[in-house]
């Protein structure tokens, strides 16, 4: 794609109520999906726990195609560890493991590292 030509790496963001199904046709032509853990638009938003299965389903979509899965919104450390073991590539941290903590944000990142076993 143009987009890749250009070095750059297109992905796509899956807000909670958006059904993983509405999006299928675009999954071949990204490098990331970003599932979205909360309604986008305030720090420090409720997890929304049925997003959990929708994590689950895009594991299991993927299969072997290359993109990556990407989790944002309430990620607590119980939620990160979880995630990883199920096959999430990677987090966006904020209010709930990283801003407004204790100690600098490098003693807070090595701490969530130590904690999630990476």
């Amino acid at each position: 794609s143009q987009l890749r030509d250009a070095g750059c790496h297109p992905g796509i963001v899956i807000n909670p109520e958006t059904t993983i199904e509405r999006l299928e046709p675009l999954y071949d032509l990204v490098d990331y999906v970003l599932v979205m853990g909360v309604k986008p638009g305030r720090a420090g938003n409720h997890y929304l726990s049925h997003v959990d299965q929708k994590i689950v389903k895009l594991i299991e979509l993927r299969g072997d195609r290359s993109w990556k899965i990407i989790v944002d919104g309430a990620c607590t450390i119980e939620r990160i560890k979880r995630w990883s073991k199920q096959g999430v590539d990677g987090v966006v941290l904020g209010t709930k493991a990283l801003f407004g903590h204790e100690g600098t944000y490098k003693e807070i990142m090595d701490n969530i590292k130590r904690e999630c076993g990476e």
